[in-house]
């Protein structure tokens, strides 16, 4: 596989850099369940930015690893907006992390090029997933992601729209805490 690069374009709890670099490293994020295999290269990403991915995002699936409940996909036949993170890293690691998923993400989307010219990519599921409302530890991890992307940010011109949509999903996480009878605490969940 190649060193070229791309942007991973990350939705869901990926979008925490925390939780990233174990798709690259390998290992346990925290208390999950899930065994992250990791990448042959361990070279964290060069750069990450903020990314609108122009479709709606929904909860489905039923994840062992995810307390048995729902994870983020994105509905490609639905226009809408959807938080996300790119990352800049080889095509060879982004092939690594799509395998990593088990086939829960094996359509890859290609999303329009970065200002640099690199391909921007994404998967979701092939089909779409029963939904299902994701658990307390996934909106945790969502929205520490969020909180982080919103950090980051903060000072910088013109993210007005960026930062709306942020608000937004976290809205959207707070209401479905509520909807399950829980809470998610601002510093994670651990």
């Amino acid at each position: 596989m190649s060193d070229d690069l791309v942007w991973f374009v990350a939705y869901g709890p990926n979008i925490l850099y925390e939780q990233f670099k174990v798709s690259i490293n390998g290992g346990r994020f925290r208390d999950t369940k899930k065994h992250y295999p990791g990448c042959a290269k361990k070279t964290l990403p060069q750069k990450d930015m903020p990314f609108i991915l122009p479709y709606e995002r929904y909860f489905g699936g039923t994840s062992f690893h995810w307390d048995d409940k729902g994870m983020a996909f994105l509905d490609p036949d639905k226009e809408g907006e959807t938080c996300g993170r790119a990352y800049l890293i080889t095509a060879a690691q982004f092939e690594e992390i799509k395998k990593a998923e088990g086939g829960w993400y094996s359509r890859e989307i290609e999303l329009d090029r970065g200002e640099d010219g690199i391909p921007c990519r994404t998967f979701t599921s092939k089909e779409s997933r029963p939904h299902n409302l994701p658990g307390r530890k996934y909106r945790g991890v969502m929205e520490e992601g969020l909180r982080e992307l919103a950090r980051c940010l903060a000072n910088q011109p013109n993210q007005e729209r960026f930062l709306s949509l942020i608000e937004q999903e976290l809205q959207e996480l707070g209401r479905i805490a509520e909807m399950s009878g829980t809470t998610i605490r601002e510093k994670g969940h651990r």
